[in-house]
């Protein structure tokens, strides 16, 4: 999911994506952090949305939208294939 110049990292107890290439760098809330790690073992996305939903007791389209404007946001910054 992530781009190799892009690291997750945790600062403080705060977990954020650095882009090695630019000094960049996105704080992420819970939320992100939960669905990276679901992503990232192989969860498919519905099932990492009915995850996230259930978790935060959520509805789906919430979680939906939610994470459709974060990967949005690492979309435009080129951070995310």
């Amino acid at each position: 999911m992530l781009k190799s110049h892009v690291v997750k990292t945790d600062m403080d107890g705060i977990t954020i994506l650095l882009d090695t290439q630019k000094n960049e760098y996105y704080a992420l809330n819970d939320t992100a952090v939960a669905w990276i790690s679901l992503v990232e073992t192989g969860a498919e996305e519905y099932i990492a949305y009915q995850t996230l939903a259930n978790q935060y007791e959520v509805p789906i389209h919430q979680i939906h939208e939610d994470i459709s404007i974060f990967l949005n946001a690492l979309k435009r910054k080129g951070w995310i294939e």
